[in-house]
């Protein structure tokens, strides 16, 4: 550690907060300091290099997740249609049935799809491609990826008719997805009006008043927290696959329509369906 002169700079030390770069200027006369400054640049790089390994680790796992999700949504969407079209021409009796009303479901999909992309193609072209987003975090995207287009088949398609057929009729102002679900948002007449419906990845969303430009704020301090809601709804869908509408969805839609009677004596958020998808909203998507 000799010959350093008056005027020469220490080595550049990184900071691995915010990752600025400080100069040290060294003088001759202090070498006492020289070793403090050496350990200190050493302990910075070391931290600095340990940090970007993380994170490259972290930027690895991501897009190791990122691929495996695609390739189970390329395989999830490949396989109901060879198993309609075996069905078809090899099975008869109820599976056979099965499969045509797969085609048939297939059928008003793309019909509708046509449509609203001739009223608003804009929106239109959002339902669509809201079949394939799926949430970045963790394995939460590649389960949405296989129960989607496994056994979430009979809500989601409901879910996406009664969404493009909102565009037709002029009922929707916006698209948005978000932790892998499609909210497909109309504005409300009524005020201080919110209400929503999901099936499948899609939750069709009724507000009173602007939303503004950043949706995600928006929908994670909804009023009443209803955007929360309708995602612990879509975990639900999930969770539950062909058994959701018969569990799940028509006993919520008969507590909906009891507790809008004035002779009934029924809340409808007190409906278990409903205490269920409040927990799930807080739990996974809520601030």
């Amino acid at each position: 550690m000799t010959g350093l002169s008056e005027n020469k700079r220490g080595q550049q030390i990184c900071n691995d907060s915010d990752f600025e770069f400080l100069s040290v200027r060294i003088g001759a006369d202090n070498v006492w300091r020289v070793a403090e400054y050496e350990w200190a640049i050493k302990d910075r790089l070391l931290r600095y290099r340990l940090c970007n390994m993380a994170k490259e680790s972290r930027h690895s796992d991501a897009t190791g997740m990122r691929h495996l999700t695609v390739v189970a949504a390329a395989v999830a969407v490949v396989v109901p249609w060879v198993a309609a079209v075996w069905l078809l021409l090899c099975d008869e009796g109820w599976w056979r049935i099965v499969a045509w009303l797969f085609m048939a479901g297939k059928g008003l999909m793309l019909l509708s799809t046509a449509v609203a992309w001739m009223v608003h193609p804009a929106l239109a072209k959002e339902v669509f491609a809201g079949r394939y987003r799926f949430d970045s975090h963790g394995l939460h995207g590649l389960m949405q990826a296989l129960s989607r287009f496994g056994w979430e088949l009979p809500q989601l398609g409901l879910g996406y008719l009664f969404a493009q057929w909102r565009i037709i009729l002029g009922k929707v102002e916006r698209v948005d997805t978000l932790d892998g679900v499609t909210f497909v948002t109309g504005r409300h007449w009524q005020p201080h009006f919110y209400a929503g419906i999901s099936l499948g990845c899609f939750a069709n969303m009724w507000v009173s008043g602007a939303i503004g430009d950043d949706f995600e704020s928006y929908a994670r301090r909804s009023p009443f927290h209803i955007f929360g809601h309708e995602y612990g709804h879509t975990v639900d869908s999930q969770l539950w696959g062909l058994l959701y509408l018969p569990v799940i969805g028509l006993p919520s839609l008969i507590s909906q329509a009891f507790g809008l009677s004035s002779k009934a004596r029924h809340r409808h958020d007190d409906f278990w369906a409903e205490r269920r998808a409040d927990r799930f909203g807080k739990r996974f998507f809520n601030d």
